[in-house]
C-alpha cells in the first residue's frame, strides 16, 4: 500500500474519499456507511419529498425503499440498465455496481458501494461523489451526528440533527489497501436482469 500521512485516524477516511474521487472523476467524495444512506441524503438534500421518481422495476430494494423513506413516490420503468443509471428527474446516479476510471456522471450525486460483492469489496460502505461543495459542507455534519469529527467531543458543537451514518477509520483504511490493487478499469459487477422486478412486490 501506498504511504499515507496519518496525524488522526479520521486521515483514513480523507484519503480514502479524495483517492476514490480522483480515480472515478469527481471533484469530492463523502464516505458514508452504505450506499443505501447516501441515496436517503441526496433525496434530503434536494428537497425531494413529494417528487415522482422513476426507477427501474428490476433494482436492488434499498433504491426505491429510501426514496419512499424521503417522501417520494416510485414510478417504474422498463429501463435494462448496465452498470448505472440516473434516478431521473433528479440528478442522483446509482453506480452501486459500476467502479472504473472516470465513471462519475458529471453535476451528479453519484452513489459507489462497497459491498462484499463490489469491486471494492469491504464488507460494508459506500460513497457519494459529486462537484457540488455545497452538498459537501451539508452532508458532512449531517453523517457524523450533526459535528464535525475531527474536532474533539468538548469542543465541538452540533450544526443541524445528524445521522450516524459514517465510515469508519478502519474501513477506509481497508478500502485504501484494496483500491491500490485494483486496475484502473473494471467490467461492471451486475446489471438490471441481476435483480427481481420489485414491481410485482
Amino acid at each position: 500500500m501506498k504511504d499515507y500521512i496519518i496525524n488522526n485516524p479520521w486521515d483514513w477516511v480523507t484519503h480514502f474519499e479524495c483517492a476514490v474521487a480522483e480515480r472515478l472523476g469527481s471533484k469530492y467524495g463523502v464516505a458514508i456507511d452504505c450506499a443505501s444512506n447516501g441515496f436517503f441524503l441526496a433525496f434530503k438534500y434536494l428537497k425531494a419529498e413529494g417528487s415522482v421518481i422513476n426507477l427501474p422495476r428490476r433494482n436492488y430494494a434499498s433504491v426505491p425503499m429510501q426514496a419512499i423513506h424521503a417522501g417520494c413516490r416510485i414510478r417504474w420503468t422498463d429501463e435494462l440498465w448496465k452498470g448505472d443509471y440516473i434516478l431521473d428527474p433528479l440528478p442522483i446516479v446509482d453506480s452501486a455496481v459500476r467502479f472504473t476510471e472516470n465513471c462519475y456522471r458529471p453535476n451528479t450525486y453519484t452513489m459507489i458501494s462497497f459491498h462484499e460483492r463490489k469491486r471494492i469489496n469491504i464488507g460494508k460502505g459506500g460513497m457519494i461523489l459529486t462537484d457540488d461543495k455545497d452538498f459537501v459542507d451539508w452532508c458532512r455534519p449531517m453523517i457524523h451526528d450533526g459535528r464535525d469529527h475531527f474536532i474533539d467531543l468538548k469542543d465541538d458543537y452540533f450544526r443541524c440533527i445528524g445521522y450516524k451514518m459514517y465510515m469508519t477509520a478502519e474501513q477506509a483504511k481497508r478500502g485504501l489497501e484494496i483500491l491500490d490493487r485494483t486496475p484502473l478499469v473494471c467490467d461492471d459487477t451486475d446489471s438490471a436482469l441481476g435483480y427481481h422486478d420489485l414491481s410485482l412486490q
